[in-house]
């Protein structure tokens, strides 16, 4: 009450005028003079008129109400639209693994990337399939676009992938037109197919795929295709700079390879490499 005498007491002429109109016109319409009438009657007409006249103007209040009420519309609609491209891609996704699946003759188990990690210049993902699902270490991990990495440890439930895009691996490669034999490494998030003779032809946009000499993952997997080819220096050895067939930025829905390399081999390489290398020691 206090607040509202100060204010009052603030605007005493504005108040005074309100309070004046009103008596007026309440005076005014308790009369029956027929001056008064009349008058009362011309007031009224030029108030409607004058009314109908500004109707044309919008309220600024019903427009900033109706404006928040179209942009929840909006962003409604739009986070619709969102979900269902999003659900349209998936949908596309998961054909293309379902046919990739029915016609490998490989053993694979589907799986979701949920987790990713970068430390320094190695790369991993999480997948939501584990030692319970059969899932080992050492594994290929694939998709309808190519290689994408090896499982490298598990748990119950998930299990993690060293990507392709990693400094620390090393394995073998050809190129499909010529087979041509050499090293795929990861430098800097950069695939090369390195140690290539340099006598033989190499073409932009072969095909790089898994070789018969890896011991890591199966043949003729893609891994992607050639974009530059570059002289080693100071070597009879081409680098051939490769694009991976894998997008790994939206990696999402995975296939591991149920079976790794063949232990009795491995063993048997590392045995006798391993002996070599002593006696020229």
């Amino acid at each position: 009450l206090q607040r509202l005498i100060d204010l009052i007491v603030k605007y005493k002429e504005y108040t005074s005028t309100i309070i004046l109109t009103i008596i007026s016109f309440v005076l005014i319409s308790r009369s029956t003079n027929d001056e008064t009438r009349f008058f009362r009657t011309v007031s009224v007409g030029v108030i409607a008129f004058v009314q109908n006249a500004f109707d044309w103007i919008p309220n600024p209040y019903a427009l900033q109400s109706e404006n928040r009420a179209l942009r929840r519309l909006n962003l409604g609609i739009s986070l619709e639209m969102m979900q269902l491209r999003d659900a349209g891609n998936k949908i596309e996704r998961i054909q293309e693994l379902l046919a990739l699946k029915q016609f490998s003759p490989m053993k694979l188990k589907a799986a979701h990337v949920v987790g990713s990690t970068t430390i320094g210049q190695r790369r991993y993902a999480t997948l939501d399939v584990g030692g319970l699902d059969s899932i080992i270490i050492g594994m290929p991990v694939i998709t309808d676009q190519g290689l994408v990495g090896r499982i490298i440890g598990t748990s119950g439930g998930f299990s993690v992938v060293e990507l392709l895009l990693n400094d620390e691996l090393r394995f073998a490669g050809k190129t499909i037109k010529f087979a041509n034999q050499g090293i795929l490494v990861c430098k800097r998030g950069q695939l090369y197919l390195r140690n290539v003779p340099s006598v033989n032809t190499q073409l932009k946009g072969d095909t790089v795929i898994t070789s018969l000499f890896s011991t890591i993952f199966p043949p003729n997997i893609v891994i992607g295709t050639i974009e530059e080819i570059s002289e080693e220096k100071g070597t009879l050895f081409h680098e051939l700079k490769i694009k991976p067939s894998v997008n790994f930025s939206n990696l999402e829905e995975v296939f591991v390879i149920l079976q790794t390399a063949d232990p009795e081999r491995i063993k048997l390489e590392n045995e006798t490499i391993g002996a070599d290398l002593e006696q020229e020691n």
